[in-house]
């Protein structure tokens, strides 16, 4: 048989100690106080922590609300890692969300010893490979393991090309270790831009480091690289010249101006 009581207070027999309760109490907790975070228990709704709205792009800040990220974070769009052998990669989910986007190939390394490194881009129709589709120039400093056909270590050069099937952006040799030699390979950091298809030509801008054991021990490179045309190019496309990919990573960030 249910009963009720109705006190304004509860207390102990002499004043002090706790109450225990044998079963959980229900109603509004809306006046209780003092409630120790650390014995609370279970996850805590998203919702209930500040305003606004709690998803996977947002952060609570300091004023106890949700809000996006701040000026220029980058977004990851997409990230490849080559555990096995295929021809090319090739990252997409590009848009015109940024302006500007950040890519970085890290230890690519090749099947084939000694070939050169191309990007190429493209859109729904697939990736532009016709003949003079793009141009570069870069500026290569190269370090050699003494003096290789009348040259003495360091050199730099400078060079260019117009009217090319892709954007060239080692023409120095890329290693794969079949020599003997340790640490060969390929790395690049750079900025694609005009990848919104209504001003510039999408282009590519920075610098890579390559190492081979044939006549060069390694080789840095800082290029700019561009498409012919101006072109809403929605993806990018990374090989070799010869042979596939032996292994690494290729990845696209989008950064936020504001």
């Amino acid at each position: 048989m249910a009963s009720k009581i109705k006190v304004d207070q509860l207390e102990t027999v002499d004043g002090t100690g706790n109450i225990t309760v044998n079963q959980p109490l229900s109603g509004s907790g809306a006046g209780l106080t003092s409630l120790p975070a650390g014995n609370l228990t279970g996850v805590i709704p998203a919702a209930n922590l500040g305003t606004g709205t709690a998803s996977a792009s947002t952060f609570l800040n300091g004023s106890g609300a949700y809000s996006a990220a701040g000026g220029g974070a980058w977004t990851l769009i997409e990230s490849t890692n080559v555990t096995t052998a295929q021809a090319s990669i090739t990252i997409s989910g590009i848009d015109a969300t940024y302006a500007t986007y950040a890519i970085i190939g890290e230890e690519l390394i090749p099947v084939t010893d000694h070939v050169h490194a191309y990007i190429r881009f493209g859109d729904a129709s697939g990736i532009d490979s016709a003949s003079t589709d793009y141009s570069w120039a870069a500026e290569r400093g190269l370090h050699t393991d003494g003096t290789t056909s009348g040259v003495t270590a360091p050199i730099y050069e400078k060079d260019y090309t117009i009217g090319q099937i892709q954007l060239t952006v080692s023409t120095g040799n890329c290693g794969n270790g079949d020599e003997g030699s340790e640490g060969e390979g390929f790395s690049f950091t750079g900025q694609l831009r005009g990848m919104r298809g209504t001003l510039m030509n999408p282009m590519i801008a920075g610098e890579c480091h390559y190492q081979n054991n044939q006549h060069i021990s390694m080789s840095s490179r800082f290029v700019g690289i561009r498409h012919h045309h101006t072109m809403a190019a929605d993806r990018v496309n990374f090989l070799f010249s010869s042979g596939d990919i032996a292994s690494g990573r290729l990845t696209v960030w989008g950064i936020k101006h504001t």
